[in-house]
């Protein structure tokens, strides 16, 4: 969490107006595919992943790629232990959190977005805990 709050953070600051255009197209394909009900991992990898590299420090980046997709934590989910939960809706929920993550990088306040992206990462881990 410390690493992503602070490459949020530091991607407020740095962040070029083609990285902010390829955030803005990783969260509408993650939501055409939400809306198609396929699955929409790589997309939000892909958007965590921009944020690492908007930071531009190769560090960021080499940890985020390390990781892939299990940074995501509905990767992690049974589907036969979550029984009848619709996903779909928490996913809404999470691409609700990345929005607010995106707009404090386009309004290049870093404090908003390490808090946005804080609170999304507290509320992934909560939503997808069994």
């Amino acid at each position: 969490m410390g690493l992503e709050t602070q490459a949020a953070a530091l991607a407020a600051i740095r962040r070029t107006d083609q990285q902010l255009a390829q955030m803005r197209q990783a969260l509408d394909d993650y939501q055409n595919l939400l809306a198609n009900n396929d699955s929409c991992v790589e997309a939000d990898r892909r958007f965590h992943l921009l944020i690492a590299e908007a930071t531009g420090n190769v560090c960021f980046t080499e940890i985020m790629q390390h990781l892939g997709s299990a940074m995501i934590p509905r990767t992690r989910v049974n589907a036969a232990e979550r029984g009848a939960v619709d996903l779909s809706k928490l996913g809404q929920l999470a691409n609700l959190e990345h929005e607010a993550v995106l707009n404090a990088i386009k309004r290049e306040d870093p404090d908003a977005a390490r808090a946005a992206m804080w609170l999304h990462l507290t509320n992934s881990r909560d939503r997808f805990s069994l």
